[in-house]
């Protein structure tokens, strides 16, 4: 009883304490040097094993692909009717062309393809009869290309070259700029008189996506003596040229590897890497699970005898905390300690006292205000509603537009058509809020009907950012600003006029920008309707002559709770700007939950 007595007046700052040292510093420092210790030199060991698999997939990826090709290239030197067709003196292109098609039938060079990651194989020689196209062309075509004077100078009956191919450049992605081919003379048969030789160009993109699946914490860069060939960069552009070798840094390799490819010698580096402490942890699982047990053993003791301490009296206050849901307030009584849950147990005798007062008094009031207030936006909403919902004789409208058809009338019927789904949605107040997609519908209906009133004279513009579609708004508030545009606007000038709506969005907000180059209007006039519209409410509408702009503004600022920022501009003669903007967080989109 006496242990228990002491721990209760020591100070919650004092008790974390003891649970610091004895439960957190000293384990730690214990198990780090322990587990730190034995882990690095694991991790080394295994790391080091897994970076040279991977050297030696990648070498043996490479290494296969190009001794691919240089089979290939071996069963096309020792084919006999390629040869022939290569150094036959033909007289006339029909020949060729008869002895071409031959050629192909009786030859598997174009299954080649499929069979190796091979981007094409084209077939050169001097045989001045040859005709340039498909896989056979003539040498003088390619006499002052880089690769050709390479390979001449190298003297080599195998040779493998990586240039860049400026024609590549702006071809589709298959056809990468960078390329790597095996080039190997076709002499098996020659007897010195003609030049011939095949020139195979491998699929870079598909040997870069080969090393890209490695999946390693650090940066693998495969060279040869004058450039980097390849690397795991996925922002790397294989569209610029080769990165010369100088400028890697190649001190920085933790590992590097040598090897042949064809007639050139490659290098692989790896970069450093980061060997993130979970890893290291997970892969010395047993030994570390050993280690907790042991620090779990000491801190339970401590923690067991502290916890006593808070266990009794914090299941007290649970017990009353349950009779104050209950509605029943009781004061704790009793000795409760000196310390921070002591005084926390007085506080709560203390919040019983207030907390009736709190519920009947402030609570109660401001229930009955929040009531009030909703109670108040429903008769507004109503209100709104009412004043934008006429009734129009959809039936009469029908009967016009059916007479229209009848006579051939098709442009005034689909008027008629597009001005009844108008109402007809104006009239639906089953949902008052819709896609901004459905909204710019109904601007293009009514655009269509101004279109066959005004003729020539007007033409719209529309623009919704990706994204903003399916953000909801009030129905018909665009079409509001857009008729409003049409009569006062565009209707009061003599030369034609455009209407532009575009609807953005950016992180935090919608923007509704709603253009027009008509009339505009004075500096007064525009005075007084900021005026007007600066602080859109209920009781407003009774004093406006023109309600049009002024209720959809109600509406919008009602349904993103009063947060709505509207800005007009105009000049007189020159048009009128208008600019809504609304909080993303304040308006619903479809198929989210607000």
């Amino acid at each position: 009883m006496k242990y228990r007595n002491v721990i209760n007046n020591l100070k919650i700052r004092n008790k974390l304490a003891i649970i610091y040292v004895f439960c957190v510093l000293i384990p730690v420092i214990v198990t780090n040097w322990v587990v730190i210790s034995a882990i690095k030199s694991n991790v080394r060991n295994q790391e080091a094993i897994r970076m040279q698999n991977v050297m030696d997939r990648i070498k043996y990826n490479i290494q296969s692909e190009v001794e691919g090709c240089i089979s290939i290239a071996s069963n096309l030197c020792t084919d006999k009717v390629i040869n022939q067709f290569l150094i036959r003196d033909y007289t006339s292109n029909l020949e060729y062309f008869s002895d071409y098609k031959t050629t192909l039938q009786n030859n598997v060079l174009r299954y080649y393809y499929n069979s190796q990651k091979i981007n094409q194989i084209i077939l050169y020689t001097d045989n001045a009869t040859i005709i340039n196209g498909g896989s056979f062309w003539r040498i003088d075509t390619i006499l002052g290309t880089e690769w050709y004077k390479e390979f001449v100078h190298s003297g080599k009956d195998i040779y493998l070259a990586t240039y860049y191919d400026e024609k590549k450049k702006y071809l589709g992605i298959q056809s990468a700029p960078r390329t790597i081919s095996l080039i190997q003379k076709l002499d098996y048969f020659d007897t010195g008189v003609m030049e011939k030789f095949v020139k195979i160009d491998l699929q870079y993109t598909a040997i870069k996506n080969e090393i890209l699946n490695e999946k390693i914490d650090g940066d693998i860069y495969i060279c040869n003596k004058e450039y980097v060939l390849f690397s795991n960069q996925i922002a790397e552009n294989e569209r610029k040229a080769f990165l010369p070798q100088s400028e890697l840094d190649i001190n920085q390799a933790t590992y590097q590897d040598n090897f042949r490819v064809a007639s050139d010698e490659w290098t692989i580096y790896i970069m450093p890497m980061k060997i993130g402490i979970g890893k290291m942890i997970k892969e010395s699982e047993q030994m570390v699970w050993y280690l907790i047990m042991i620090n779990l053993l000491l801190p339970t003791i401590i923690i067991t005898l502290i916890s006593k301490s808070f266990s009794g009296r914090i299941k007290l206050m649970e017990l009353y905390f349950e009779k104050v849901k209950q509605e029943e307030f009781q004061l704790i009584e009793g000795s409760v300690g000196e310390d921070e849950i002591g005084d926390l147990i007085k506080s709560y005798n203390v919040m019983v006292l207030k907390i009736k007062e709190l519920i009947e008094v402030v609570f109660k009031k401001n229930a009955e205000k929040q009531a009030s207030e909703l109670s108040r936006k429903g008769a507004e909403l109503k209100a709104l509603q009412s004043q934008v919902n006429p009734h129009f004789m959809f039936n009469t409208l029908e009967s016009i537009r059916m007479r229209s058809l009848l006579k051939e009338e098709n442009e005034t019927a689909d008027v008629i058509e597009a001005l009844s789904q108008i109402l007809r949605k104006s009239l639906s107040w089953n949902n008052d809020y819709i896609c901004i997609e459905e909204e710019i519908v109904f601007v293009q209906q009514y655009a269509n009907i101004q279109k066959y009133r005004f003729g020539d004279k007007i033409s719209f513009s529309f623009y919704v950012m990706e994204g903003c579609e399916k953000i909801k708004i009030p129905k018909l508030s665009i079409l509001t600003f857009v008729e409003n545009a049409c009569i006062h606007g565009i209707e009061g000038i003599s030369k034609s006029g455009i209407i532009s709506v575009a609807i953005t969005k950016d992180e935090e907000n919608v923007f509704i920008e709603i253009s027009d180059s008509g009339c505009g209007m004075s500096e007064e006039k525009l005075r007084l309707l900021r005026e007007v519209l600066k602080d859109p409410n209920i009781n407003k509408l009774s004093e406006c002559k023109s309600t049009g702009m002024l209720n959809a503004l109600i509406r919008m600022n009602l349904y993103c709770e009063n947060t709505l920022v509207f800005d007009i501009d105009s000049e007189l003669g020159q048009g009128t700007d208008i600019m809504i903007q609304m909080p993303l967080g304040k308006i619903e989109i479809e198929g989210e939950k607000r």
